[in-house]
């Protein structure tokens, strides 16, 4: 949004805007331990921590070791 060489960004400045977030990728990483609990399709709600009121509901596509 407007970023050029030398700018300045503070926390919690917007880096980006998402416009159609219905081919969105989340990459994730999770731990050992909870690996088998996931499944190809699995159903699961992504949660931002910066809007924790606002949820998003996706499948899982790809699972990589």
């Amino acid at each position: 949004m407007g970023l050029t060489d030398g700018i300045t960004i503070e926390t919690g400045d917007p880096l980006f805007k998402l416009i159609d977030i219905t081919s969105l990728r989340v990459d994730l990483k999770v731990k050992t331990e909870y690996a088998s609990l996931l499944r190809k399709g699995q159903e699961v709600i992504i949660t931002d921590a910066a809007r924790p009121d606002k949820q998003f509901n996706a499948s899982i596509d790809q699972i990589e070791p």
